[in-house]
């Protein structure tokens, strides 16, 4: 886990990023193909930052294992100053939740919107988006040993003119809008796609929307 320094808007394009420090995660994957996906900082109510994990493969495992449908998994991690693999920090494991979602094959981007403890959840092999809550995922109130993902819905990302898939690869996901009233749950997401799987790998109808910034509208 990377702690980024972003430079603020008027330092202009040319300021880039910095990295403050890097501490390796207590949770070990059993390959180098699968790992976390996505990730969402929440303030608990004991004051701590608890980093939530989103495991990429179903069980938190690759192969066969990891496309076993319905067993999709967030972990939650604290920060220890010192015990890590090499003496210095790691993200140690707190508790790991499961999550409402029957159908993923995989998870590839985790979002939650703080005010409304709303909480979206991608998946590429599904071209799909799960819509629920988190209890206590507020700032200052989450409590990760009682906090559970409710579900709510799940949606199609938006089909070709011929029903084909055409977001293969989202990435990355955020919640953009409040959505009015601050007790209102927030409609609108936005979304980034990778470079799309080459050597016949995924359908021509993927090529479009690879690589690119997308902006989704919940009904």
């Amino acid at each position: 886990v990377m702690q980024v320094w972003m430079p603020p808007p008027e330092a202009g394009s040319s300021t880039s990023y910095s990295v403050l420090d890097a501490c390796e995660s207590e949770y070990m994957f059993d390959g180098d193909s699968k790992g976390f996906e996505g990730a969402q900082s929440v303030r608990g109510a004991d004051g701590v930052l608890y980093v939530l994990g989103l495991c990429e493969g179903n069980h938190c495992r690759s192969g066969s294992k990891g496309k076993d449908t319905g067993n999709g998994k967030v972990v939650i991690m604290a920060r220890e100053e010192t015990g890590g693999p090499t003496g210095g920090c790691y993200w140690k494991t707190v508790r790991i939740v499961d999550l409402p979602i029957e159908g993923f094959v995989d998870y590839s981007a985790l979002a939650l919107h703080h005010a409304t403890k709303a909480v979206a959840i991608t998946s590429q092999e599904n071209s799909q988006i799960w819509i629920g809550s988190l209890t206590t995922g507020s700032n200052g109130e989450f409590d990760p040993l009682t906090a559970e993902f409710e579900e709510t819905a799940v949606y199609d990302m938006p089909r070709a003119a011929t029903c084909a898939v055409q977001y293969c690869n989202v990435e990355g996901i955020a919640w953009v809008e409040d959505g009015g009233d601050e007790s209102d749950a927030p409609r609108v997401l936005v979304g980034v796609s990778d470079k799309m799987k080459s050597k016949g790998k995924q359908a021509f109808t993927c090529l479009e929307k690879d690589q690119s910034f997308h902006l989704f509208q919940l009904p």
